[in-house]
């Protein structure tokens, strides 16, 4: 991977440079604990659960400890548990830890250490060659592995444990043929599952690239670089025209590491592979400076933790590497103002950092000499120059986001759709604003295994506007007009069928150098309510009498909401943004604007505060008064926005923007399975449903629509089912055929495993259908009666429809029939979008093993769970 003679000239310019040769010794000094205590290596796999690893008091991250197995403090309250299944979380982090160590140990030996150090990472890699088979790759969250619970961690794993290996041989030392079967027979389960256009799936290519290069085979590196989504595809597709990861920019760091390491894995020059993609490379560097906050600080837009600074080591090591691979004054002018002397002076944790896995740290001082084995092996030798890091007001239409900087301090970002991307939230048009401190903003996500993610990833925890009750139903939108003319800049953005069909909501933003305006169009039916929820970081007592609705801590920033007729405007309350340690926010309250049919929504926000007395709207037309009593009208049109002041011209600002090809548009789905849905004038029994419904309309699942998990399809698990309607009932009905039935119990205790109901994990049947939203029921049979436990999908809501089911057992399987009150007549010609998933467990699981789905199986069943969307849906047409 690394040539001895690139070593060798690494290890001379060390020697020479001061600040590396101290970061070498730092490096060297944090591995003696590990030198001076027996090799422990985990006998068990990891788990992943709700309880494991957080507080049960507070839900804050246990903090890791790489010395303590058993003892796991909580960094918020400062109690220590010694639970069971904190120590299998430990387990997750500690594997990721050790397989690191082994790359340092023999990282430093290549650069001028020790021969012991080189020892060490050869027993740690023996160890893990004489255990590797001893982990079941079962139960899995997602993708097959062993040591852990997804797929994405073992490739980490594997690609330390690899690179350790090689530099072992640039040592001369003999490499064990058990560490090669080892890494092959891993390699091989990476290469079994493909996650597609993906940050994790980054990491399975550079992991497959690093295993071929040590065994020699081409075949696997070939396939990890020009695969259908290897490292090149993944340049290509899943980079935007921004530079931005499509993902967002919390995902963007951690792909930008894989494709760091593949980069350098493949060498440079004439032979280089990604010679044609190492400009995207290099953009992706800086990319995420267009959206940092002013207090440099990520956005926290989709599925990102809240609050993280890049004061932080993992950041200013990347940055420097990107310094060594021609990220420009940019990255120099972040890291300039990283390194400044102004920030606290926080303890070094560089015994316990995790270089591929983000652990939020307090922002602090951080010293170029106190960075990590990629800065020892990239870093170059100058100190970054300082500079101006940000890009300005800019638009990012294929990333979805537009940012206004409209003076020091000041920033206003609006979602604008764009390309969509995985982890993203229903959150189409949603609002930041930042004035010397956050005041709105996206309260992003805590733990993935909490209950609170359904809340943060709702459209309710956004400053977006949705039907009422109700997430948006699409996420669709692009920027339709953007332009900056000297003080002022705006943007008009529109979301297509926000809150269903032929619906549509459009978001203009005004703004100058003291205040922004901010009109939010809807067109929706005259019978539906659309609401508007604004979520200031400081909370809020009361509704403000006289619509000035203070935003900052000294109350003089604040938004000032133009009544809209017919409107109502209520205070909620919910957890708020997310700690540094992913617990769930303390209970914040806030705003929800609510009015039926097609309207606008103005609101003006005073940026210095006392920068606006008085806001009225007249028509097209807002007026604006400050404190000296002049008054700046604003006009806002469809793809025009006018400022007009007293004594001087009017400013037009329009800058139409093209839609790009690679933006989202609402699907008009024409591929969908389509099935039968009969009328039927009485309720259809479980044990004899098959002889009131015809042939025609009953779909058989087997292979084809199978999602698998690390076990394969057994053809003894199938079923029959159709979709009827009977009344106002929709209804579903399935005969399931498999060996070892196993139905989980009302008197079970909860796993805790997911953010789902822990009937997921259970033979039964979900059921799906579109009743005004999207709705989703979980049903199982309970053992002993024809009773049927049913609860709505949590993270869909409507749990006020009336659900009825019954079940009976079969010779060798079961029955069951579920309908769904629609709460009007169904008619001939109706149609529904519908889907009918059957879960499949087996005693002896902790995970269910696999699902049958009528709108369309195959793939994996990870995170699958209760996440059924109506994009994939089938159509129940009633005959």
């Amino acid at each position: 991977m690394w040539p001895a003679e690139q070593l060798a000239a690494r290890r001379a310019l060390i020697d020479a440079t001061p600040v590396l040769r101290r970061l070498r010794e730092r490096l060297t000094g944090l591995l003696a604990t590990l030198l001076d205590r027996p090799l422990y290596v985990p006998e068990r796999k990891a788990l992943l659960s709700r309880d494991g690893g957080v507080c049960p008091d507070d839900g804050a991250r246990l903090a890791f400890d790489p010395l303590a197995p058993h003892a796991h403090g909580c960094p918020r309250c400062g109690r220590v548990f010694e639970r069971e299944r904190d120590h299998l979380v430990w387990v997750w982090r500690y594997q990721i830890w050790l397989s690191e160590r082994a790359l340092h140990l023999a990282l430093l030996a290549a650069l001028g250490g020790s021969p012991t150090l080189a020892d060490r990472a050869a027993e740690i890699l023996g160890a893990y060659a004489a255990r590797y088979r001893g982990y079941p790759n079962r139960d899995n969250v997602l993708g097959p592995t062993r040591l852990f619970f997804s797929t994405y961690l073992e490739s980490i794993w594997l690609t330390q444990i690899t690179i350790a290996a090689a530099l072992l041989r640039v040592l001369g030392c003999r490499v064990p043929p058990e560490v090669e079967a080892m890494v092959e027979e891993s390699a091989a389960l990476i290469a079994s599952f493909d996650e597609g256009f993906s940050n994790r799936q980054v990491w399975n290519d550079v992991a497959l690239y690093a295993a071929g290069s040590l065994l020699g085979q081409p075949d696997l590196r070939a396939a990890a670089l020009d695969g259908p989504h290897g490292v090149r595809a993944q340049l290509s597709a899943a980079v935007t025209s921004d530079g931005l990861w499509f993902e967002g920019e919390n995902y963007h760091f951690f792909a930008l590491r894989g494709l760091h390491l593949a980069g350098t894995m493949c060498g440079e020059g004439e032979a280089d592979p990604l010679s044609g993609q190492r400009e995207v490379l290099a953009r992706m560097f800086v990319a995420p400076l267009d959206t940092l906050l002013p207090n440099l600080t990520i956005p926290a837009r989709g599925d990102a933790p809240f609050g993280v600074s890049v004061r932080q080591v993992r950041f200013a090591e990347l940055w420097e590497v990107g310094r060594a691979y021609g990220a420009g004054a940019r990255a120099e002018a972040v890291l300039a103002a990283i390194y400044a002397d102004d920030a606290e002076t926080v303890p070094d944790q560089g015994l316990f950092e995790l270089s591929e896995q983000e652990v939020n740290r307090v922002p602090g001082r951080v010293d170029r000499w106190g960075l990590g084995w990629k800065a020892l092996l990239w870093m170059p030798p100058d100190r970054p120059c300082p500079g101006r890091w940000d890009a300005g007001t800019c638009l990012l239409p294929e990333a979805g986001v537009t940012v206004f900087r409209p003076s020091h301090g000041r920033y206003v970002a609006l979602e604008c759709g764009g390309r969509p991307g995985g982890h993203g939230h229903p959150d189409l048009l949603h609002l930041t604003l930042f004035s010397d401190e956050l005041l709105l903003a996206d309260l992003g996500t805590g733990s993935y295994v909490d209950q609170t993610l359904h809340w943060y990833r709702s459209t309710l925890a956004h400053n977006a506007p949705m039907p009422a009750g109700l997430n948006q139903q699409v996420r669709v939108g692009y920027p339709v007009a953007f332009q900056r003319a000297g003080d002022w800049s705006w943007v008009q953005a529109t979301g297509e069928s926000f809150a269903g069909p032929d619906t549509w909501a459009r978001r203009s933003l005004v703004c100058g150098p003291e205040w922004v305006i901010d009109v939010v169009d809807v067109d929706v039916p005259e019978g539906l309510t659309v609401e508007l929820p604004i979520h200031p970081l400081v909370g809020m007592s009361h509704l403000p009498s006289d619509g000035r609705l203070p935003l900052g801590r000294g109350e003089a920033i604040a938004a000032h909401l133009v009544p809209r007729a017919g409107e109502a405007i209520d205070v909620h309350e919910a957890p708020g943004p997310p700690d540094l340690w992913l617990g769930p926010g303390e209970p914040l309250a806030f705003v929800v604007r609510r009015a039926p049919g097609p309207g606008r929504w103005t609101q003006a926000y005073d940026l210095i505060g006392g920068a606006i007395t008085a806001v009225v709207v007249d028509g097209d037309e807002i007026r604006v008064q400050d404190a000296r009593g002049a008054i700046t009208v604003v006009g806002v049109q469809e793809g025009q926005a006018t400022i007009t002041r007293a004594g001087t011209a009017s400013i037009v600002l329009t800058g139409p923007v093209t839609r790009g090809a690679r933006v989202a548009s609402v699907s008009r789905r024409s591929t969908a399975r389509r099935v039968s849905c009969p009328i039927l004038t009485r309720r259809p029994e479980p044990g004899s449903w098959e002889g009131q419904i015809p042939e025609d309309a009953v779909s058989v699942l087997s292979a084809r629509a199978y999602r698998r998990s690390e076990r394969e399809y057994d053809a003894r698990f199938h079923a029959r089912v159709a979709t009827f309607a009977r009344g106002t009932r929709l209804g579903f009905a399935a005969s399931v055929y498999k060996p070892d039935v196993c139905f989980r119990t009302e008197a079970a205790p909860d796993p805790r495993l997911d953010n789902e109901t822990s009937d997921i994990h259970s033979d039964g049947l979900q059921c799906y259908a579109m009743v005004d939203a999207w709705c989703g029921w979980l049903a199982v049979p309970v053992v002993g009666s024809t009773r049927v436990r049913v609860a709505p999908v949590d993270a869909l809501g409507r749990s006020d429809t009336r659900v009825d089911a019954q079940w009976c057992p079969l010779e060798n399987g079961y029955a069951i029939v579920v309908e769904i009150d629609t709460g009007r007549r169904i008619r001939t010609g109706d149609e529904y979008s519908v889907n009918v998933v059957v879960n499949e467990m087996y005693p002896g699981r902790t995970r269910r093993a696999g699902q049958l789905a009528l709108a369309g199986g195959g793939g994996w069943v990870y995170l699958r769970g209760d996440r059924e969307h109506p994009d994939s849906a089938a159509v129940a047409e009633v005959v």
